[in-house]
């Protein structure tokens, strides 16, 4: 198992064991288990959505597919690009911030067929508006008990916590949508 670092969270562990704290009338801190096992699922389930790191990890090498046109989408957002080459041969491109990869020179169109090395990608700082939602996923996950979430009795129906139950809340849709990649393969 890899040792996670407060920098591999999307939420400061003391921002969730002071609203934590406050939301649940129980003393927790940030060294608590439950926080730090909150933080780190909350973050994990993030980048999983938006299918990316969020912040910078440094240099990395990818190796891509074509797409039989002159766009290819990075796995990355905001890349710094050292160097791309097709079938091996340097090629010329350009990038968006959203990690779309243009090439000027060359259309490639079988599988492996592109190499790009990247700088840097990612943020440098996690955004407020990723932030916010993760911790208050993280809080929902340090007070979430196994337990009743809704009970029907004929045609009366009763739910408790749904958001708590998921997860997600609206403004964690928002921040999912403001920042993922790879959209198209999920039809």
């Amino acid at each position: 198992m890899t040792e996670t670092t407060t920098h591999d969270y999307l939420c400061e562990p003391a921002t969730v064991a002071g609203l934590a704290s406050t939301y649940y009338n129980e003393n927790f801190t940030n060294e608590d288990l439950r926080v730090l096992e909150a933080c780190r699922n909350a973050s994990a389930r993030f980048r999983a959505a938006v299918r990316h790191h969020v912040t910078d990890t440094g240099p990395e090498e990818f190796t891509l597919d074509g797409t039989g046109t002159r766009f290819v989408q990075l796995p990355v957002l905001k890349p710094v690009i050292e160097r791309v080459s097709i079938y091996g041969k340097p090629a010329d491109g350009r990038v968006s911030r959203r990690g779309i990869l243009e090439f000027t020179n060359a259309t490639p169109r079988t599988l492996g067929a592109v190499y790009v090395s990247i700088l840097s990608s990612g943020v440098t700082g996690v955004p407020d508006d990723i932030a916010g939602p993760v911790a208050w996923a993280a809080l929902m996950r340090v007070g979430h008990y196994p337990g009743v979430t809704s009970l029907g009795v004929g045609s009366m129906q009763a739910t408790f916590g749904s958001t708590a139950a998921s997860g997600v809340s609206e403004e964690w849709s928002q921040a999912v949508a403001n920042y993922q990649i790879q959209v198209g393969d999920r039809a």
